[in-house]
Formats: structure tokens, C-alpha cells, sequence
């Protein structure tokens, strides 16, 4: 993201090309300690801040569930937020109607009303796992002939909040 700037290779790349010596290179990475250090603390900061803000009794309970059916100690799966940002419609596209939006005079904000199968509401949450469980999100081509796959999407289904959906990612674990 674009918080997360390396202040020495900026420094480095602002310098005339004919400057850009190892010394001079070793200089600024010394000027520039104390920025990379408040840096390094902001950014640890905002990562602690974002975890505990994402972190609910649900988020809690599904992890432990989906770690624990699969005998694994250093949470590999874990959960993270989704992307809901659809607005929703007030007619269905048949009824060939004109856009209605409902909104508040303060807010100068339009939202419009869609039916489910009308549009893609995103998802609620994304659950994190390892290739060295799945190696593809479909069945047919994952290397544990989906077996694996269908226990998260079980144990996900059962502990997730009624009216929640969402998706599974895989990661490479090192």
C-alpha cells in the first residue's frame, strides 16, 4: 500500500543519477534511520490496529474450528474481510422502471435497491488457505481430488453468520 514507502530507496531514487554512489547511498540510508524507524512503528501500529478491529468472537471460533480440523499450530488459516461495496436496487431490470434512489438530503449520496440475483453483492469474508492443503479452489483439478476443500467449505458454512457469504483464497506457505 502506499503507506508502506521505503524511505531509503525513495532518497536513493530522488538523487541525481550522478550522485548515486555507494557512499553517498550509505549516507542517506543513515539520515534517513529515524524516518524509517517512526515508519517501521506507524506501520506495525496499523497492522495491530486493523487485526484487532477484524477480530470478532465469529472470526475467533471459525479459525480455531478450521486450524483445529486440520491439526495446525501457527494459524495458516485465517480469515479476513471482504469486499461488499454494491449498492442495492430497488426494481428488477424486467420492470424497465426508472432509477428510484433513496437517500438523505445531507448525505447528497444515491443507493439503489438490486435483487439477489441481480447483482454481485461481493463477499463478507475471505478465508486464507495454504496450498499445501488445496492446490486449486476446483475439485476437479486440485491435487487432494477436493477433499480437503469441501471440509473448509463445510466447517466455514456451519460456524459463518447467517446471511454471510463468501469466498476461499489459497496462499503459497513457506
Amino acid at each position: 500500500m502506499w503507506w508502506k514507502t521505503d524511505i531509503a530507496l525513495l532518497a536513493r531514487q530522488l538523487l541525481p543519477p550522478v550522485l548515486r554512489s555507494k557512499v553517498m547511498t550509505a549516507l542517506l540510508r543513515v539520515l534517513t534511520l529515524p524516518l524509517r524507524r517512526q515508519m517501521a512503528f506507524l506501520d506495525d501500529l496499523h497492522t495491530d490496529s486493523a487485526e484487532r478491529l477484524n477480530t470478532t468472537a465469529s472470526v475467533i471460533s471459525m479459525e480455531r474450528a478450521l486450524n483445529g480440523a486440520f491439526f495446525l499450530q501457527d494459524r495458516q488459516i485465517w480469515i479476513d474481510s471482504g469486499t461488499q461495496d454494491n449498492p442495492p436496487y430497488w426494481h428488477t431490470r424486467a420492470e424497465q422502471q426508472a432509477k428510484r434512489y433513496m437517500y438523505a438530503a445531507t448525505e447528497g449520496k444515491t443507493a439503489t435497491l438490486k435483487l439477489r440475483g441481480e447483482a454481485d453483492y461481493g463477499t463478507s469474508f475471505v478465508v486464507w488457505v495454504p496450498t499445501f492443503l488445496c492446490t486449486s479452489t476446483d475439485a476437479a483439478e486440485d491435487k487432494y481430488k477436493g477433499v480437503n476443500l469441501n471440509a473448509i467449505e463445510h466447517i466455514t458454512r456451519y460456524y459463518k453468520p447467517a446471511g454471510r457469504t463468501f469466498r476461499i483464497e489459497l496462499y503459497d506457505y513457506e
